[in-house]
């Protein structure tokens, strides 16, 4: 029988003699081969004929149509060859086995391809062999590798120091693995023990109800979902009542506006008290500074020539703000694109609205410092949103030196590999929890931005760390 597993970005399937040629021009011919420096660097990879190089794929070929557990499948999304997945023996005769994975492009690095196709890979091979344990080897320089085996649900079991050369340098051998029953335990056989910690909806600045936020990261499969509107908890009351509904859990949140370094830097919060009185009272004042933020907008578009007015702005949303929403760049960048002062959110933001642009205004806000006072008197834990979208390092590294973090976002929809790498160091650095998620705001003319729900996400063993009541 032919193998085809699909899941919700990628599909995994039997490889075919037309997939010859693609892998080779991966590995032979492809102006991007940043894959080579991480996938085992410390062996050389001489440059082969095409037809020694077809050689190892022979007998991966022969299984096909045939009842025999695969050892080899073909990732491919969109319709194109992207990557690999892949078992070997350690030892036969005590049933070690080990898995691998190779995404080819590196711009498919984030958003959540590697880790579909790791899970799928790892649940097909549980399924299909009588195994009780599935395991990599790496070294310490690949973090992406790391991590990738972490979320789904691997441990380290054995680290052996400086016996890995890589371009010069020495690094530790690691070996990370999971037992069957550690998998079916967690879930992983039915469904994905993983939640998106980064959802907006329309109480600020998203396009959904809450409810209808958690009801797609139900569809997703997901087991968790954070609703984290800016400087708002209007949304979290229907998200709970919806995480009931549909039996997931909504972790109660906000993302609160703050200032530093001349840069506009977001602070997550989770596990808020939702009817915290002071708490409320200071987000009202957040939203106080938002709506003159925004009349200064409407004021510098209005000097640029543009027929723009908040009224026009809140009338294109198409309902009435309830009394704790609040309008954002996003809605005002809405009415440029009908007034055709843009062509599109992206454009508007481009334009007009991003930092440095025409319309941009930043008023003063309170520092990150006292937004995770805030967050901890509240009773939540506070984490740095997106660090990779401030483009100043040393100012993210002062930022975390200063506040009282528990955790930074490692994991997002506009976070590429080297940004990914740099803060799970960064997490390492200063002893905080690695979170993700994919600041999901629904789509404005057909285009969804940042990321769609589930298209980031980590393991809910981060919850009980990020909740201080559990």
């Amino acid at each position: 029988m032919s193998i085809v597993l699909r899941g919700e970005k990628l599909v995994l399937r039997d490889i075919t003699e037309a997939d010859f040629q693609k892998l080779y021009y991966h590995y032979h011919e492809a102006e991007d081969r940043e894959h080579l420096k991480w996938d085992g660097p410390y062996k050389s990879l001489a440059h082969q004929r095409f037809e020694k190089f077809t050689e190892d794929y022979i007998g991966h070929l022969a299984l096909v149509e045939t009842e025999t557990p695969r050892n080899l499948l073909i990732i491919e999304i969109d319709g194109k060859v992207k990557g690999k997945v892949g078992r070997y023996w350690i030892s036969q005769e005590t049933n070690w086995m080990e898995i691998g994975i190779v995404i080819f492009d590196s711009s498919y690095w984030s958003g959540g391809y590697g880790t579909e196709a790791f899970k799928m890979w790892i649940d097909y091979l549980f399924n299909s062999l009588d195994t009780v344990r599935l395991g990599i080897g790496t070294w310490s320089g690949n973090k992406r590798m790391i991590g990738l085996a972490a979320k789904c649900g691997m441990v380290e079991e054995a680290r052996v120091r400086k016996a890995r050369i890589v371009r010069g340098e020495y690094y530790d051998a690691i070996k990370m693995g999971i037992l069957r029953e550690e998998w079916e335990n967690a879930g992983n056989l039915s469904a994905k023990d993983v939640c998106d910690l980064h959802t907006h909806t329309q109480a600020s600045d998203g396009m959904q109800p809450p409810a209808e936020n958690v009801r797609l990261a139900k569809e997703k499969g997901l087991s968790a979902v954070a609703i984290t509107d800016h400087d708002t908890v209007a949304g979290v009351k229907e998200a709970c009542e919806a995480g009931e509904k549909y039996g997931i859990t909504v972790v109660p949140g906000v993302e609160i506006s703050t200032r530093a370094g001349g840069k506009d830097i977001h602070v997550l919060g989770y596990y808020v008290d939702p009817e915290n009185e002071q708490f409320l009272s200071r987000l009202e004042g957040l939203r106080d500074t938002r709506a003159l933020r925004n009349e200064a907008i409407i004021t510098k578009l209005q000097d640029l020539g543009i027929a723009i007015t908040l009224e026009q702005v809140i009338a294109g949303i198409g309902r009435e703000l309830k009394p704790d929403e609040s309008i954002g760049r996003p809605h005002i960048a809405d009415e440029l694109v009908r007034l055709g002062a843009a062509t599109d959110m992206r454009d508007a933001f481009n334009k007009y609205l991003a930092e440095g642009a025409a319309a941009y205004v930043s008023p003063p806000r309170i520092t990150p410092e006292e937004a995770c006072e805030w967050i901890i008197e509240a009773g939540g834990s506070p984490v740095l949103a997106h660090p990779g979208l401030y483009g100043d390092d040393l100012l993210v590294r002062d930022i975390l030196e200063q506040g009282a973090f528990k955790g930074i976002e490692v994991y997002h929809s506009d976070h590429g590999p080297a940004e990914e790498e740099r803060y799970q160091v960064m997490a390492e650095d200063y002893n905080l929890l690695i979170t993700g998620g994919s600041d999901f705001h629904g789509a404005r003319q057909g285009v969804i931005f940042h990321g769609d729900i589930g298209s980031v996400t980590v393991s809910t063993e981060v919850l009980k760390f990020l909740n201080k009541k559990a």
